[in-house]
């Protein structure tokens, strides 16, 4: 059913109270494009001054049209691979309890027009990659952009970065991209026996590392991926410092740092 904009009212109400209860005062959002409804982009877009705290809509689309209508400074969004939970993150090798080794979305040449696009632009740009072979076609973008249209501190970002490796780690850092990550994600999937083991085996015990991806220089932007996991940071901070993967966790400073 269509959503009217009293009953969008009523569930952003919702959510901010539910962020202002746990010390959160910044939300990032990805509406709009073709993930989800455009109403809801134009609605944060419209009342965004009304919010009691700071809401940032990163436009879910390649559309740069709407992004200028909105005046928007983020864009992407894009999903480059699917999800662990639905075995279709696009990983090395197969799964241990489904087909395949996952999806990839774009090829490498449109994934790359679309990124030079806004990075030409201007555009601080994100895309949602869970697997290996999704972090490295979207590196391999970025770098492409670069070296079509060489920018400095573009603040450019992968969501979620659950299995990289020290070559990609080695490739993000030189890029000076920002890796937006959810801790919680290990709490409710990792470790020994946890859905990441399961099925990816030894390689789904090397999932989320934090410890490994702060050590090499790289930012983490810790998130809830909200509502995959609740949207409470302490919760997912203390994932961080008691992550499943003794040498995957992080400092209480560091867990606060990303948050």
């Amino acid at each position: 059913a269509q959503m009217d904009d009293k009953l969008r009212t009523e569930a952003v109400d919702r959510v901010v109270k539910m962020a202002i209860a746990t010390g959160l005062t910044n939300l990032v959002t990805f509406e709009g494009g073709y993930i989800s409804h455009e109403n809801h982009a134009r609605y944060i877009m419209e009342n965004r001054s009304l919010f009691p705290i700071d809401i940032k809509l990163f436009y879910q689309s390649s559309d740069l049209d709407k992004a200028r209508q909105y005046n928007l400074k983020h864009v992407g969004g894009m999903f480059v691979d699917g999800t662990f939970t639905a075995r279709t993150a696009a990983i090395s090798n197969k799964y241990l309890d489904a087909e395949g080794d996952g999806r990839l979305y774009f090829t490498q040449s449109d994934l790359n027009r679309q990124i030079l696009s806004a990075h030409r632009e201007g555009y601080q740009l994100t895309a949602h990659c869970c697997g290996y072979r999704a972090v490295e076609q979207t590196i391999n973008a970025y770098e492409y952009a670069q070296s079509v249209f060489r920018r400095d501190n573009t603040r450019h970002r992968i969501e979620h970065c659950e299995l990289i490796s020290d070559d990609l780690i080695r490739r993000a850092l030189e890029l000076g991209l920002i890796l937006s990550m959810q801790p919680n994600y290990e709490h409710y999937w990792g470790g020994p026996g946890g859905m990441y083991h399961r099925s990816m085996g030894r390689m789904g015990l090397a999932t989320n590392q934090l410890r490994k991806l702060l050590d090499a220089g790289l930012i983490i932007a810790g998130g809830s991926d909200y509502d995959i996991t609740e949207i409470n940071p302490w919760m997912s901070i203390h994932t961080a410092v008691n992550h499943p993967n003794p040498e995957s966790r992080v400092t209480v400073d560091e867990a606060l740092r990303m948050y």
